[in-house]
């Protein structure tokens, strides 16, 4: 994103390492803004954007681009936007519990449905709830908290 923009100037994908080289731009100062899909939306080096549609970068800093230029070292680690909640039902002696149903409540103690629930435990005792949002959330079996 060229400096006095919201919006993206050039764009590029990663490859299978991670990756990237952009098309080629005019000389300028640039932020480089990375993330998307699971991913936070984050401003080299380690400032964030207001929205990943229309970013307004804070705490980024401007990356100079040259005329017939290289410029490397431009490196970025994104964190997943989103989480996964996972976990074990044993019974007292510690033997895993199969084909239970789980299910999961927010902080607020609304059930949550739209996140691959209920899950249920497999012959292992494991139970998964795929990609939820960050948030405080409350496994429960048949209508009991977990512990």
């Amino acid at each position: 994103m060229r400096q006095g923009s919201s919006s993206a100037s050039a764009s590029a994908v990663t490859d299978s390492n991670g990756h990237y080289l952009s098309p080629l731009l005019n000389p300028g100062s640039y932020y480089v803004v990375a993330g998307g899909g699971t991913f936070t939306t984050v401003v080299y080096p380690d400032g964030t954007c207001s929205s990943p549609y229309s970013c307004t970068p804070s705490g980024g800093s401007l990356v100079p681009v040259t005329l017939d230029g290289a410029t490397t070292g431009i490196d970025l680690q994104l964190k997943p936007a989103q989480s996964r909640l996972t976990g074990t039902i044993r019974d007292r002696a510690g033997t895993p519990l199969s084909n239970l149903m789980v299910t999961m409540r927010d902080s607020n103690g609304y059930y949550i449905s739209a996140y691959n629930g209920p899950a249920w435990t497999d012959t292992n005792g494991h139970y998964d709830f795929g990609i939820i949002p960050a948030g405080t959330y409350y496994p429960l079996r048949r209508g009991r908290a977990l512990s």
